[in-house]
C-alpha cells in the first residue's frame, strides 16, 4: 500500500518528461533527484508527486552546496518532512504495507 520514488540524478528536464507523460506518481516517500540540487525538484514536479516524506541523500559540507535552499523551501512550504543524510546519517524506511517506518543514525 505504500510507494516509493527513487529519482537518482535526474533534473528537470526528466521531470517535465515525467509529468507530460501524465504517469501516476503520487508517492508517499520521495528521493529527490540530483542531491536536492536546484536543476531538480521543481514546483510541477512535486504537484505531481505530492508526497508525504522526502529524502536527500547528501554529503556533509560538499562542495556543490546540496541540497539547494530553494528546494528545502518548497518541500517547507508543502509541509513534508525532510530527511538529510549529511543530517541524520543512513535512512532506512521499512512499511508493512500501511504505515512507515523511518530509523537512521
Amino acid at each position: 500500500g505504500n510507494s516509493f520514488l527513487f529519482m537518482g540524478d535526474a533534473e528537470k528536464q526528466v521531470e517535465v518528461e515525467i509529468v507530460e507523460k501524465g504517469y501516476s506518481i503520487k508517492t508517499d516517500v520521495l528521493k529527490l533527484g540530483h542531491h536536492g540540487s536546484e536543476t531538480s525538484t521543481t514546483e510541477d514536479f512535486l504537484n505531481a508527486v505530492a508526497p508525504r516524506y522526502g529524502i536527500i541523500s547528501v554529503g556533509e559540507g560538499n562542495v556543490y552546496q546540496h541540497p539547494h535552499a530553494e528546494v528545502i523551501k518548497r518541500l517547507e512550504d508543502r509541509g513534508i518532512p525532510i530527511y538529510r543524510t549529511d543530517e541524520v546519517g543512513t535512512i532506512v524506511v521499512t512499511s508493512d504495507g500501511k504505515d512507515l517506518h523511518f530509523e537512521y543514525n
